[in-house]
């Protein structure tokens, strides 16, 4: 007879258990916290960062032969947002000083990738991403810079 009691008080404390014990992992649902009269964390305000880009100091050579048949070379400068974990929101060009040689990604030149592109996936833009490339064409070694806009969150 003292088997089936065993049962049942096992069975007894694994009801209790499960019925007292918070549901997730051990941690409360959003929906509960939030009952318990607490404020869930908010993300940081998006921030916006204007950058001024280098040819000769942010850009690197990465391809040749793009937007043929005037062949041009593809160069691009990685631009990540200085607080760790936040992603692209946003990304503006605004301004370019050049000597006329310095072609904007898809705007000026075929790069086969965008102006601002994930450096991984040339195909996607930075939007979401922790890392951005930004991309130009050129057919000279002429000094450029670009004035850009970059917004993280």
């Amino acid at each position: 007879m003292k088997k089936p009691i065993r049962g049942i008080t096992f069975v007894l404390f694994v009801s209790l258990f499960t019925l007292f014990t918070p549901r997730w992992g051990g941690h409360p649902s959003a929906v509960a916290y939030a009952q318990a009269g607490h404020e869930l964390p908010k993300l940081p305000a998006a921030q916006t960062q204007n950058l001024t880009l280098s040819r000769s100091r942010d850009y690197r050579h990465v391809g040749g032969n793009i937007d043929c048949p005037k062949c041009k070379d593809l160069y691009c400068a990685t631009v990540q947002p200085p607080v760790a974990g936040t992603r692209f929101v946003s990304t503006e060009y605004k301004t370019m000083r050049s000597q006329g040689h310095w072609y904007r990604c898809q705007v000026q030149a075929k790069c086969g990738r965008a102006e601002f592109s994930d450096p991984t996936v040339p195909e996607q833009d930075c939007i979401g991403k922790q890392s951005c490339y930004v991309c130009r064409a050129t057919d000279d070694a002429t000094e450029a810079e670009d004035d850009i806009a970059v917004t993280y969150q």
